[in-house]
């Protein structure tokens, strides 16, 4: 029984330890959680400017796709304008052969055909 130290003591060195490493083991997990959260942060940040890039890639090339459709609709409009002109313009040459200027009342014909008849 003639140990250098008594039980108490090893008992309360043995506590010191154990708090001890408690306390070096909640510093690492601490820093071990801070860099996380700073990974995290960083991560998503990232995330968002990848996102936000994207989708004004996305909007950009919708853009594009919206302005070459509105461009063909307008060939495609003025081409139709085109042909209806050609007919319109076609029509009149036949009704301006057909007219004999001696016939009565083609005044009121040619005022009835284009609306402003009575």
């Amino acid at each position: 029984m003639f140990s250098d130290k008594s039980n108490s003591e090893k008992a309360k060195d043995s506590m010191k330890d154990a708090a001890s490493y408690s306390k070096d083991a909640m510093k690492e997990s601490a820093h071990e959680t801070k860099e996380n959260v700073k990974d995290a942060a960083h991560n998503t940040k990232e995330n968002m400017k990848d996102a936000a890039h994207n989708a004004k890639e996305n909007v950009k090339g919708a853009m594009h796709t919206a302005g070459d459709k509105m461009k063909e609709m307008g060939h495609n409009i003025r081409e139709k304008a085109g042909e209806m002109m050609d007919k319109v313009s076609e029509g009149a040459h036949k009704a301006g052969e057909k007219m004999k200027p001696e016939e009565p009342g083609m005044m009121d014909k040619v005022k009835d055909a284009v609306g402003l008849g009575h």
